[in-house]
């Protein structure tokens, strides 16, 4: 396949992804959702063009949720470092980690699962670090780090349902050539 050719692809992939990401049946309050597996059309790009295509997807798609959680930024105080935290932990690594699945494992559903965890990590250390500071006292009663494990469970769980029950079927779909692809 040539170069255009896999670019109009993640191109369109990456819609697909903005699209679903806006579709949403769970928000929370202090940012986060649940979305109809809005990660997984970026997930499978590096199981089809491999890991240049698949990292510059997955920090374009960052970028697009960036813009589409905008109003998270003005939910703390407007300071560099409380940008730059949001930016990294709730965007850039959260869904640039997105890209790397095929790095942990050839199977799309195992290494969907992998980034998905990971993207929830990325998450729990934005809300420890950040978000905490919204959190009511009993919310807090067993520590900061719980709080933000539970909070960011709450939407992340069933989020990681979906994209994996999806993988999986996308998985048994013999068309997609998933084992074809070199990791690049």
């Amino acid at each position: 396949m040539s170069k255009t050719k896999k670019m109009v692809t993640c191109s369109i992939l990456i819609a697909i992804a903005a699209v679903l990401s806006v579709v949403s049946p769970l928000k929370m309050p202090f940012g986060g959702e649940t979305t109809i597996a809005s990660m997984v059309p970026i997930i499978i790009i590096p199981y089809l063009f491999g890991l240049r295509y698949g990292l510059i997807s997955s920090l374009v798609f960052s970028a697009i949720q960036m813009i589409l959680g905008a109003q998270n930024f003005g939910l703390l105080a407007p300071t560099f470092a409380n940008f730059s935290l949001i930016a990294l932990f709730d965007y850039i690594i959260a869904f640039g980690v997105l890209g790397l699945g095929r790095q942990f494992s050839k199977n799309a559903v195992i290494g969907g699962g992998i980034v998905i965890a990971l993207r929830y990590i990325s998450h729990v250390i934005s809300g420890a670090i950040l978000w905490g500071q919204f959190a009511t006292t009993e919310q807090l009663a067993h520590g900061v780090w719980v709080y933000s494990i539970v909070y960011n469970a709450t939407y992340m769980v069933p989020e990681f349902i979906i994209s994996v029950i999806v993988l999986a079927v996308l998985v048994r779909v013999r068309q997609i050539p998933w084992e074809k692809t070199t990791n690049n």
